[in-house]
C-alpha cells in the first residue's frame, strides 16, 4: 500500500561527536526525495526529511528511512548514531548482517533474504563512511519526542497531506532533542 518515511538528522555542536538520525517505526518511502534543505554544514543543525511511496511495505519503509538519512549525510564526516524504533533495521544491521553477507546474502535456512536491494545499499553506505555508524533502538509509540515527530511526518505524507519540513538551528526546534535522541 501506500506509506510515507521520515528521519530527523541532528547535526553536533562544538566539543559533540556524534550526528544523529532518528527513523521511526512504520514508515513508508516514495521515488522522490523531500528535504528541508541539503547538506548540514553547521553546528546544533536539524534537518527533516520525509517522503511517500505508492507500492510500498512497512520494512521498506523503514529501510529507506535510514537509508535517505545515510545518504543526506554521505558527505559529512564523522561518527554517525541511527536511532529507530525499527527492531527490523537495528537487528539486521548490528546482528544479521554479516552472517548474511558470508552466506552469500541468504539466510541461515538457504533463502534470499528479503528486501535485499534495501540492505545492500545500507550496506554500502554504511561501508562508505570513514567513522562508525552506531545503532540503537527506541520503543516506539512510547512519548520519544523525536520519534513521535518522525511518526507525525511519515503518516501526513502516506496520507498525502502537507507538511512543513523543519530545517535549522536545534535551539529553536519545537522537538525535545537529548542524548537519548
Amino acid at each position: 500500500g501506500v506509506g510515507g518515511w521520515a528521519a530527523i538528522i541532528i547535526t553536533p555542536g562544538r566539543g559533540q561527536s556524534l550526528s544523529k538520525a532518528q527513523t521511526p517505526s512504520g514508515v513508508k518511502a516514495h521515488s522522490k526525495e523531500h528535504a528541508a534543505s541539503k547538506q548540514p554544514r553547521h553546528n546544533n543543525q536539524v534537518i527533516e526529511l520525509g517522503g511517500r511511496v505508492e507500492d510500498t511495505t512497512n520494512n521498506r519503509m523503514e529501510l529507506t528511512a535510514v537509508g535517505k538519512a545515510l545518504r543526506y549525510l554521505e558527505t559529512t564526516s564523522g561518527i554517525v548514531k541511527i536511532f529507530s524504533d525499527s527492531r527490523y533495521v537495528i537487528d539486521g544491521m548490528s546482528k544479521w548482517l554479516n552472517s548474511w553477507k558470508a552466506n552469500h546474502w541468504k539466510k541461515s535456512d538457504g533463502k534470499e533474504i528479503l528486501n535485499l536491494q534495501y540492505w545492500k545499499r545500507l550496506d554500502e553506505l554504511v561501508e562508505a563512511r570513514e567513522q562508525e555508524v552506531y545503532w540503537q533502538h527506541v520503543k516506539g509509540h512510547s512519548n520519544h519526542p523525536a520519534n513521535d515527530r518522525c511518526d507525525e511526518i511519515a503518516v501526513n505524507y502516506a496520507k498525502g497531506r502537507r507538511i512543513t519540513l523543519y530545517k535549522g538551528n536545534l535551539s529553536t526546534y519545537s522537538v525535545q532533542i537529548d542524548e537519548t535522541c
